[in-house]
């Protein structure tokens, strides 16, 4: 499964994630945020999309301002739900005419309505669709632990995300970028099936700073990701001391990077929540300080 580790200054690929603001102050907190990370030389950073097609407008009012604050090529995330394939074809129009030649192709959440409109059927077809539509780099999902309506007593959750996957790099996706996973193994077990099954794309492990646990906890309940045991008790008794929980999320970010590049992870898609100093400092801990190190 483990991979030799690499020498430490071994460059790493970084790619950052953030959403749309909502507000003026918010998308001037965001423009800071882009600013200050694309000084770690990012390979791209992607801007997401809201459930069901929803937020699109400040969405792509987002990617503008980030294209405008960076230098890395930005990466628009298109869902393939709550909308017509002609309105997702003209939005990935759009992108195109804006200069994306990038985005992250998702099947987005189920419609409660079963009438709901779908673009496409499954995430693969929808990957071809935009393939042949302008020829976008396509990034897709991948889910370490299982998805959620894939996971459940007897079912391999891992395996059946594989096969989708499988199904999405056989349609011309170029790179799945993961859902966070605290579970190193579970990850690397991921990486190491996915390469079985003939699965040669690029897998980013997903990462995601600490920035309050309580969030964490209801937000991994929702996404059906699990946070093991031990990543409870480092936690238990700081929720409320903010000093404390930054102290110990840089220790735990920073030990899952150096564990995962010693397992020859050399790229990592980092869920910013649209700050900055907290993924600065992970990354320095973990021995990332400048630009240098950090793959173009």
């Amino acid at each position: 499964m483990s991979k030799p580790a690499p020498d430490h200054a071994t460059k790493i690929k970084l790619s950052f994630e953030y959403f749309p603001a909502r507000t003026e102050k918010a998308a001037a907190t965001l423009r800071r945020t882009a600013s200050a990370l694309d000084a770690m030389g990012p390979r791209f950073t992607s801007v997401t999309y809201g459930a069901l097609g929803s937020n699109r407008d400040a969405s792509i009012n987002t990617i503008a301002d980030v294209q405008d604050a960076t230098a890395a090529p930005v990466a628009a995330h298109l869902t393939c739900s709550g909308a017509s394939r002609e309105e997702i074809h003209a939005t990935a129009d759009r992108f195109w005419d804006m200069g994306v030649r990038s985005v992250v192709a998702l099947r987005g959440d189920a419609a409660d309505d079963a009438d709901a409109v779908r673009a496409y059927d499954h995430a693969s077809d929808f990957v071809a669709g935009l393939k042949k539509r302008h020829g976008f780099e396509v990034n897709v999902a991948a889910f370490p632990e299982g998805h959620p309506e894939t996971s459940g007593p007897g079912l391999d959750g891992q395996l059946v995300d594989i096969e989708n996957l499988k199904r999405k790099a056989d349609a011309g996706a170029d790179r799945a970028l993961c859902q966070f996973c605290f579970d190193d193994e579970a990850f690397l077990r991921y990486r190491d099936r996915a390469a079985a099954a003939g699965i040669g794309i690029e897998i980013a492990p997903g990462f995601l700073p600490i920035m309050n646990f309580r969030r964490l906890v209801d937000f991994s309940e929702k996404c059906g990701g699990t946070l093991p045991q031990w990543l409870w008790d480092r936690f238990a008794g700081y929720e409320d001391d903010v000093e404390a929980t930054r102290r110990i999320a840089v220790e735990v970010g920073a030990r899952q990077i150096e564990r995962l590049r010693a397992a020859g992870v050399d790229r990592f898609h980092v869920f910013t929540l649209n700050k900055a100093a907290l993924v600065q400092d992970i990354f320095r801990a973990a021995g990332v300080e400048t630009r240098d190190r950090i793959a173009a």
